[in-house]
């Protein structure tokens, strides 16, 4: 990753950060506590695969794994 998309990264996940609170609250209204976070947190992991990419499993160690 070269520094001009971990600088943006890195922004977006600041921003992100700092708007949580209010995104769960708001949510958790309409879906309750538990499905709310389980949304948030899958759309922030599939944010998280389409900005990082998937990781190469086979680079992992078998004993890791």
């Amino acid at each position: 990753m070269d520094r001009k998309r971990a600088t943006l990264t890195g922004l977006a996940a600041i921003l992100l950060w700092s708007t949580m609170v209010g995104l769960i609250r708001s949510v958790s209204e309409g879906l309750g506590p538990v499905g709310g976070a389980a949304m948030i947190y899958t759309v922030s992991g599939l944010l998280c695969l389409v900005t990082v990419g998937f990781p190469d499993l086979r680079r992992f160690s078998t004993r890791y794994l």
